[in-house]
């Protein structure tokens, strides 16, 4: 049996994680900035209208099975965290990619969202 995107739900000790959905995107992009993004290895969108093409062509690969995001929040509340993702998967160069929200630096939210 194959599991469907939408029905995946990991919880840990203080997070929840869900596949990134639309309903994502607004509190996605206000937590973008130029310190967080310093060191990912695409360049932040200057606009809204710019992001809603990234995040619209993640659904795209998240429906095809060659990429995965997903959005942490906190367990406790559902405040939005980050995201964690899965970048082409099917290829032999795969990538993990995490970036947690400036506020919740330093407090092993990102360890604790890719942890078995």
């Amino acid at each position: 049996m194959v599991m469907r995107m939408d029905e995946i739900h990991i919880e840990s000790e203080r997070l929840s994680i869900r596949p990134f959905s639309a309903d994502d995107a607004d509190v996605t992009f206000r937590c973008i900035t130029p310190s967080l993004t310093r060191f990912m290895s695409w360049n932040p969108p200057a606009s809204r209208e710019d992001f809603d093409r990234i995040w619209q062509g993640w659904l795209l690969t998240i429906s095809d099975g060659t990429d995965f995001v997903f959005a942490i929040r906190q367990r406790e509340d559902g405040s939005f965290l980050g995201l964690v993702g899965l970048h082409r998967v099917r290829s032999t160069t795969p990538e993990l990619g995490i970036w947690i929200r400036d506020d919740f630096h330093k407090q092993g939210l990102g360890r604790e969202a890719v942890r078995p």
